[in-house]
């Protein structure tokens, strides 16, 4: 463990993390991994976004889909 994160840890009661594991990956396996993620992370605003808008006014709703078709 290097000397400063053992110097944080013991001043502000937080321990270090677990050492990570490191690799070399290609371009197509970093875009890979970044979609996964940003996935995870966007889904549940997805979820919130799809279940406000199924409850949408009909306009609203022939609106949104044209607006999303028309990209």
């Amino acid at each position: 463990m290097p000397r400063s994160e053992q110097l944080v840890g013991e001043f502000s009661g937080i321990p270090a993390p677990a050492p990570v594991e490191w690799e070399i990956i290609d371009r197509a396996r970093w875009a890979e991994i970044n979609i996964k993620g940003m996935t995870a992370m966007l889904g549940p605003i997805h979820d919130k976004i799809s279940k406000r808008l199924d409850q949408a006014p009909l306009p609203a709703r022939l609106l949104q889909t044209t607006a999303v078709s028309s990209r």
